[in-house]
């Protein structure tokens, strides 16, 4: 019997690991001022943890939705952007009529603008950025943030037609032309104010040329010098000395 109630203590010592948080009950204000401290001393991921607790101590709390996407912001300074990511996305589905929803999408336009990686490698970040600012321009049009994505949403496009651009130059370096044709068509149709829309038209008239259909070529050599005449893929004559037309 001794040696029982010796084993039993060491028994309940070790049942309870050591990384599981101990659940202490406080006021959602406690909280949320620990989570703001730990926040000040750039302590990213524990101020989150801070903020998300607001939630599951005080679920009914006018700081458990706040709490919830500085949460998201914690995450994003700490470099945590799936954890980010799936935090605002918990915020906007629980509190989609939110007063902060503007920033909150901007905070998600900015977390995955940040994962941008170069044109030659996938570019899933970029059409997310892109989605969620036209999204927070359209439903927010007069909100402060959208004036701060207008310029990077221009950017953006601007590098998804890019990465068309980058595409379609490979295709034509191996010789299918049909494929870098309907590259260059989709430059054209989804960006149509893109800096590269002149070089596509360009090389549109390149591969209709190379095929054979001079009438094509002419006709898109003449859209490409009546809408962009001061550009370089027009005004150079040198550039079209080797086109049959």
């Amino acid at each position: 019997m001794k040696k029982l109630l010796l084993i039993l203590p060491i028994l309940f010592l070790f049942g309870c690991s050591p990384d599981e948080p101990i659940y202490q009950e406080r006021s959602a204000d406690e909280i949320y001022t620990k989570a703001i401290e730990y926040l000040d001393d750039t302590n990213w991921n524990a101020s989150a943890i801070e903020f998300i607790e607001i939630e599951r101590q005080h679920p009914e709390s006018e700081l458990a939705a706040q709490g919830m996407f500085m949460a998201g912001y914690a995450y994003f300074k700490g470099s945590k952007h799936a954890d980010a990511i799936q935090t605002i996305n918990h915020f906007l589905k629980l509190h989609p009529s939110h007063k902060n929803v503007d920033y909150v999408l901007y905070l998600k336009s900015m977390i995955f603008y940040k994962q941008i990686s170069d044109v030659r490698r996938e570019q899933i970040a970029t059409i997310e950025a892109l989605k969620t600012m036209l999204l927070l321009t359209e439903n927010f049009p007069e909100s402060k943030y959208t004036k701060n994505v207008k310029a990077k949403i221009v950017m953006l496009k601007n590098y998804l037609a890019g990465k068309e651009m980058f595409i379609a130059r490979k295709l034509m370096k191996e010789e299918n032309y049909l494929g870098a044709l309907k590259r260059f068509q989709l430059i054209l149709k989804r960006f149509p104010k893109s800096i590269m829309r002149a070089e596509a038209l360009y090389r549109m008239v390149e591969i209709y040329n190379t095929i054979h259909l001079p009438e094509q070529a002419e006709n898109i050599r003449l859209i490409l010098v009546h809408n962009h005449p001061e550009s370089e893929w027009s005004s150079n004559k040198e550039l079209f000395h080797n086109l049959k037309l």
